[in-house]
Formats: C-alpha cells, sequence, structure tokens
C-alpha cells in the first residue's frame, strides 16, 4: 500500500542506545527516509565498563531528542569475554541495520567473534509522507 500510494516512510522517532551515564547515542536520526534502495546500516564500537556478568548490556532506546528518551525497545545481553585477572573493560562491535520491512536488526560481538547475540526490534515507531 505504502509503495503503491508513492508514500515515503521515515523515522519519527531518534533510535538510541543507552550509555552507561545515562547520556544517549543516537544510532539513526528523527525524519531519516527509509527509502528501499539504500537502507540504513550503522556500526559502532562500544566499551563495557562492567564485565562482571561476562555481558554487555545494550539497551535500545527511542526518543524525540538525543538526551530525552520515550521508551526502551530492548535490553539486549552480549556475551564478553571475563578476565578477573585484569579487570579491564572490554570493547564491543554492534550493528545496526533496519531492513525494508521497517525492523531493526541489531548483531552484536564481544571480543570473542564466536560470542554474538543477535535481535530484531518490530515496533519502531514511523510514519509516511504523502507525496
Amino acid at each position: 500500500m505504502v509503495n503503491e500510494m508513492n508514500w515515503s516512510p521515515y523515522l519519527s522517532k531518534n533510535l538510541m542506545v543507552e550509555l552507561s551515564d545515562q547520556s544517549s547515542w543516537v544510532i539513526f536520526e528523527q525524519n531519516m527516509p527509509l527509502v528501499r534502495e539504500r537502507m540504513p546500516e550503522k556500526k559502532e564500537v562500544f566499551t563495557c565498563v562492567d564485565n562482571r556478568d561476562s555481558e554487555a548490556k545494550l539497551i535500545i532506546t527511542e526518543g524525540c531528542s538525543s538526551n530525552i528518551k520515550d521508551k526502551n525497545l530492548a535490553i539486549i545481553n552480549i556475551p564478553i569475554q571475563n578476565d578477573i585477572r585484569t579487570n579491564s573493560p572490554d570493547d564491543i562491535e554492534v550493528s545496526f541495520m533496519i531492513d525494508e520491512n521497517i525492523v531493526l536488526h541489531i548483531a552484536g560481538y564481544g571480543l570473542n567473534k564466536r560470542l554474538r547475540k543477535k535481535e530484531q526490534i518490530h515496533h519502531i515507531c514511523f510514519g509516511v509522507e504523502m507525496r
């Protein structure tokens, strides 16, 4: 229906990652067009500051500004290596992609690439622009 009517979907809220200090890192910005020929993709590297559980908690939120979230969409636990001897922070690499059905795909990897987590979020806010 959207394609038949020549409507253009766009994100109606920012998609963000909540950081350990309760600030937010914007993944995809509000009003970004969701054009099928070039669906949005992004890769980011985050540092897990608390590795006691051998997991990095990635909190995905949405909101109308980069400093105010409306709601949590998901909490994703990404397996990481836990070296108690060093107690040093671990980096995780996370890729984000929105597909043509407006589903957010997230894949996170710890230092050991065999430890990974994949999730899908189906309920992201979007609007359509009528042309």
